[in-house]
Order: structure tokens, then C-alpha cells, then sequence
């Protein structure tokens, strides 16, 4: 989403409001940042259990659970927990919202990588995370918030 006051390249997120569970935050702040209405993807999450001498990995299909989460410590000495969750635009809703006064604009996940469109790598490595949880979904219609 490209931020027209300081043209930065971001992914949309934002703060949870009191009562907001994390999957209705994410939803909620990208139609307020970019008058698109989404749904969540679930994804492919595999849980890792460290024992002593080895590894056991159990693959849990089909998840509505923040695909990351990602510490970020900005200039102000604040630290954010951000919960990043991969979406798909609700079609069905999409069509009665009109997306005149916003100015976000959508682009191929392979262009975002190859050309640094983005102004923050983090947002980078969250696409890539965000591609690797798909599984297999080419991510050719999601977003990342």
C-alpha cells in the first residue's frame, strides 16, 4: 500500500482496538487503509517440539492463526508486536464499497520482491514468510496485513 503522505511502500496494520480479537483487527485495518474488504486465508502451520536429541514436527492443516508475528522497535524507543495474517479480497463485499478516497494500490507479490518496492525489508521477509505458510496457493489474489 503506498502511503501518499510520506510515499512509503507498506503492508496495511494497525492497533487492536478493546474488544477486537486479532483476526477482526487485520480485517478491519485493511478496509480502513485501503477500502478493501477481505476474508483470512487459513494456512499450513507446522508446530516444531525440541526434545533433547531430536526434533518432532507435527503439520496442522488449515489454520485462522496470525501466520507470524514479528517484534519491531521504532525510534521512539516503543516496541510493537505485530501479528501478520494472509487474506483474500471478499468479493462479494467488495463490490458495494466504493474505493474512490483511498489511494492503495495492489501489486504481484514476484514484482514487490524483485524490484524493492517496499520501504522496510521487514515487510519483504513477511511476504516471503506469508508465501512459504500458503503451502502451495500461488497468493496470486491475497494480501498480507
Amino acid at each position: 500500500m503506498l502511503k501518499p503522505e510520506s510515499s512509503e511502500w507498506m503492508l496495511p496494520k494497525g492497533r487492536q482496538l478493546a474488544g477486537d480479537d486479532l483476526p477482526h483487527t487485520a480485517i478491519r485495518k485493511v478496509l480502513e487503509e485501503t477500502g478493501v474488504p477481505i476474508k483470512l486465508v487459513q494456512h499450513l502451520q507446522i508446530r516444531r517440539k525440541q526434545h533433547l536429541h531430536s526434533v518432532e514436527e507435527d503439520v496442522i492443516l488449515d489454520r485462522l492463526e496470525p501466520f507470524a508475528v514479528e517484534k519491531r522497535h521504532f525510534d521512539n524507543d516503543t516496541l510493537h508486536l505485530i501479528f501478520w495474517y494472509v487474506g483474500v479480497i471478499d468479493e462479494e463485499r467488495a463490490a458495494h464499497v466504493d474505493r474512490a478516497k483511498y489511494n492503495a494500490q495492489f501489486m504481484p507479490y514476484r514484482e514487490i520482491l524483485a524490484d524493492h518496492s517496499l520501504t522496510y525489508e521487514d515487510d519483504r521477509e513477511v511476504i516471503q514468510a506469508a508465501l512459504e505458510a500458503l503451502g502451495g496457493h500461488d497468493g496470486k489474489h491475497c494480501c498480507v496485513m
